[in-house]
């Protein structure tokens, strides 16, 4: 009869859940069988007690494992990313829209990284940006983890922009350190790499001008002559 409310609910461990399968923090989703991309891996080799981070690309969320050396088949992850608990997936958490980005949620996370300070890098490569996290778990763990700083956008609350220029990127996917702290990445989609200068003795800001790019001739073009789809750095 109309009204009448389901008591019991199959195939999640709440009425309030909605993920492709049953996610529990101990399971990902990878794998895009058009390009073979999904999933980045990570460790924090400058914290006393190395930290694994792992790009749970379809889910839209990175998981968190605090030893990488105890961490075992089918173990649940100690901490969770771009989503409010281990059930959820839902992209650019709370809003659900893949148009509209935060300084929280995720969509389609590609790549973790680790700088020198322990801070984390992730390819939010969906919303054409990446992010960095303060060291995740170093913070309180009651909250959801937000970035503080955002590159490949203006801000780090705002709408998807794809058009290629300096600050604009449209699918980041790898990332990588020079010694001097400054940062490239890889925007797969515009058949480049761009290369972010960080000021001596300073930090990077938000929305950030790269200083140089590889693979085009100039900032607004995108053809793939010299490079065709990049994807990790190392």
């Amino acid at each position: 009869a109309p009204g009448i409310q389901a008591t019991r609910v199959v195939g999640q461990v709440d009425f309030k859940y909605n993920s492709k399968n049953l996610i529990e923090g101990r399971e990902f989703d990878l794998f895009d069988s058009q390009d073979g991309s999904g999933g980045g891996v990570a460790v924090d080799t400058v914290s006393s007690t190395p930290h694994l981070y792992v790009a749970d690309t379809f889910n839209h969320r990175v998981l968190g494992f605090n030893d990488a050396r105890k961490v075992k088949p089918g173990q649940a992850a100690d901490l969770v990313i771009g989503q409010p608990d281990f059930y959820t997936a839902v992209i650019n958490y709370p809003g659900g829209d893949s148009q509209h980005f935060n300084a929280s949620g995720l969509f389609l996370p590609e790549t973790v990284a680790v700088d020198s300070a322990g801070n984390l890098w992730v390819a939010d490569s969906g919303n054409g940006r990446v992010l960095r996290f303060p060291p995740p778990f170093a913070q309180s763990q009651t909250t959801l983890p937000s970035a503080n700083l955002v590159l490949g956008k203006a801000y780090v609350v705002g709408a998807s922009d794809p058009d290629a220029s300096s600050v604009n990127m449209r699918f980041p996917y790898g990332i990588a350190f020079a010694l001097d702290g400054s940062v490239a990445v890889s925007d797969y989609a515009l058949d480049r790499v761009l290369y972010f200068q960080k000021t001596a003795g300073g930090d990077f800001t938000n929305g950030q001008t790269a200083t140089s790019v590889i693979g085009q001739p100039d900032f607004g073009s995108s053809t793939s002559a010299e490079l065709n789809q990049p994807m990790r750095l190392v």
